[in-house]
């Protein structure tokens, strides 16, 4: 480690202290605002949350000075569910997460928008302000990320349109904060990831009902994915689509109807909140080839101009022989 680096982890150190300090000796936040660049900003009180649908995973929280502080079983709503209910403008680049204390991080919309992210309220079945040395009312749960990322005392959460740095990123720290070897995780699980690595497509969210069946395969040039879900009571699902702009086009459809999701253009990734439905229901998602659709419009403009280039030779043809015939008449009628 060089000299540099050895300063910045001192500083760090001592600032790091300080603030765990400060936040013992702060209130809970009583309420958490979503704001920035949404449509719909949020103002939630703690037990608001406490109703939002709640997913669990085992984690471990390490610091990135190389020791683990804890490994909890953690209770939360997942970020992508506030996210969708805020409803994110296309220019969302990064979520900036403050502490009541001042203490700042950021993650990028990506990262956000993974169903394993979660505002946690609960360790080990007890809410977080009750348990010594893991204070803070919320808590961001992220999973291979070192501690620095894992803001507590959440009193605000804003959508930005730049590359953030917080206190840690500042000091030189890694942005994303990745761990080099991600310690095992173990999800709920409403959580789901849907890698069809090999179609260059990721379908992931969570739901409050059941995954019953997933298909997938193509029908021409299009990639088909059905997922069925299922409840006995009302439910929710929540998911991402992203097709790493392999694909000219994607359509949803509830039950053979179709549907909008909320496309963020600039990042290629589609987000779908459907609340309060019950019983057994599929979802279509039909992704069409880009290249197979280029393919097929040069077909297109390659039946369409055969055609007309034969219409237009039988034309000049017609012409030709009829001038043909006016002239030899015209000899024909001087001979």
């Amino acid at each position: 480690m060089n000299k540099k680096n050895i300063i910045f982890l001192i500083i760090a150190i001592v600032l790091s202290s300080n603030l765990n300090s400060m936040v013992n000796s702060l209130e809970e936040p009583k309420e958490l605002t979503v704001e920035g660049l949404v449509e719909n900003p949020l103002k939630i009180s703690y037990d608001e949350l406490r109703n939002f649908p709640q997913v669990w995973e085992i984690v471990e929280l390490w610091c990135v000075e190389g020791y683990k502080v804890a490994k909890f079983n953690w209770t939360g709503v997942p970020l992508i569910y506030l996210l969708s209910k805020a409803k994110l403008k296309d220019n969302a680049k990064e979520v900036l997460f403050y502490a009541s204390d001042g203490f700042t991080s950021s993650i990028t919309l990506r990262e956000a928008l993974d169903p394993t992210v979660i505002l946690a309220l609960e360790a080990n079945g007890t809410i977080l302000s009750e348990i010594v040395g893991r204070e803070g009312g919320y808590r961001i749960i992220l999973p291979c990320r070192w501690g620095y990322k894992w803001v507590t005392h959440i009193s605000r959460i804003e959508v930005i349109d730049y590359d953030y740095k917080g206190l840690w990123e500042s000091l030189g720290y890694s942005d994303e904060g990745r761990m080099p070897a991600c310690p095992e995780t173990i999800l709920s699980d409403r959580i789901f990831d849907l890698n069809f690595e090999s179609y260059k497509i990721n379908v992931a969210g969570f739901t409050t009902g059941r995954i019953s069946n997933i298909f997938y395969g193509y029908n021409g040039n299009v990639l088909v994915i059905k997922i069925d879900f299922y409840s006995n009571s009302k439910f929710l699902i929540n998911l991402f689509v992203e097709n790493e702009k392999y694909y000219s086009q994607l359509d949803f459809a509830l039950d053979g109807k179709k549907f909008d999701g909320k496309l963020l253009k600039n990042q290629n990734i589609t987000t779908i909140l459907l609340d309060n439905i019950e019983g057994q229901h599929t979802i279509t998602i039909s992704a069409y080839d880009k290249i197979s659709e280029e393919e097929n419009l040069s077909t297109q403009k390659f039946y369409w101009l055969t055609p007309t280039i034969l219409i237009i030779l039988a034309s000049f043809t017609l012409i030709l022989i009829f001038n043909y015939r006016i002239r030899k008449g015209g000899k024909d009628r001087r001979g």
